[in-house]
């Protein structure tokens, strides 16, 4: 058996499985601020006796919500650090959002490239000229400036050149700054009761640090590259 069938089959499984839990954990309301917010004092004694336990499962549940898209990866992250501290948090929310997109990254590259080429096929020409041209890079840039949906730069990335090892590292070096920022805002949190209690000054100074963070890269892609880019290819 080729590297190629077993990672189909592991992808097929992955995705079969994970579309089953993503719809039982949305059935049960897991998922939404309401619920975490009334059994919060809960969460946070079940972290204290198990915290190892309670650790695997958000990591479950992190993957489930990016392999399948459920827009509520920030409210997940927000409550890794609240439950187990800024560091822990992040890490977990980092490597679960790294394994949820590969899975879906995988599936769509194995099973669904001919339905979403159909379905974004005016897209895709610019998208494999950029992977082609930047590689990687281009990535970490779509990871660090959301210019489109994560689930929507998992699934195109996958119909793109890009090999699955440079998608990992682009993934992971993509996501850190506003996973880190997001978690820092959880461990912040006094109490679970709205959104709104994330926004403290301290936040807030972390989230503007985060716009400078973004804005760097945007600017050297956009600004300085092009000029890398034309120079190199004068002196060809």
């Amino acid at each position: 058996m080729t590297k190629k069938q077993i990672l189909a089959i592991f992808a097929a499984l992955a995705g079969a499985a994970t579309l089953v839990g993503a719809y039982w954990v949305h059935r049960a309301g897991f998922l939404h601020f309401d619920t975490l917010r009334i059994y919060k004092d809960t969460l946070i004694a079940y972290v204290a006796e198990y915290r190892w336990r309670a650790l695997m499962i958000y990591m479950a549940i992190y993957t489930l919500e990016s392999s399948v898209a459920l827009p509520i990866s920030g409210l997940l992250t927000v409550l890794g650090g609240y439950l187990f501290g800024a560091p822990i948090g992040a890490a977990a929310a980092i490597l679960s959002a790294t394994i949820g997109a590969t899975l879906l990254f995988l599936s769509t590259r194995y099973f669904l490239g001919r339905f979403f080429e159909s379905i974004y096929a005016e897209q895709l020409p610019a998208m494999h000229a950029e992977f082609r041209q930047y590689g990687g890079w281009y990535l970490v840039v779509l990871r660090l400036i959301p210019m489109m949906p994560f689930f929507l730069t998992n699934i195109l990335a996958a119909l793109s050149p890009i090999s699955l090892e440079a998608y990992i590292v682009g993934t992971i070096i993509g996501v850190i700054p506003s996973t880190v920022l997001l978690a820092i805002a959880g461990k912040e949190l006094t109490a679970l009761n709205s959104m709104s209690d994330i926004f403290t000054p301290h936040v807030i100074g972390a989230f503007l640090l985060m716009a400078v963070v973004v804005l760097l890269p945007l600017l050297l892609y956009r600004v300085v590259w092009p000029h890398i880019s034309s120079a190199q290819s004068r002196a060809d």
